[in-house]
């Protein structure tokens, strides 16, 4: 699909791609939204967060740029990344609930 092809075009403000919009296509896509609400609330609350955001924003245009190239590589990492996905949906999603009914 041409939005797949064109996902390492996608950039954010940094300039690095993100593997997950190489895989999903979209920087919209929930799945990309949540991995960013994981890095943003999660992630960068630790140390070891902070590295791995690092190396990963150093290694992450290579990657994301072959997987926008390759179907096969896009369906392995989304093999990969659906269940992490999935379960910070749930997450999230349960959070929010919590969240709702401590407010109401």
């Amino acid at each position: 699909p041409v939005g797949i092809r064109n996902a390492c075009l996608v950039k954010k403000s940094s300039g690095r791609c993100f593997i997950a919009t190489a895989v999903y296509g979209n920087p919209s896509a929930r799945e990309v939204i949540v991995l960013r609400r994981f890095r943003d609330e999660v992630l960068l609350n630790y140390k070891v967060g902070k590295v791995f955001i690092k190396i990963y924003n150093k290694t992450s245009p290579n990657i994301a740029h072959l997987i926008s190239r390759y179907d096969a590589l896009q369906a392995v990492f989304k093999l990969l990344l659906t269940p992490i996905t999935k379960l910070f949906l749930q997450i999230y999603n349960r959070d929010n609930v919590d969240k709702a009914s401590r407010e109401s």
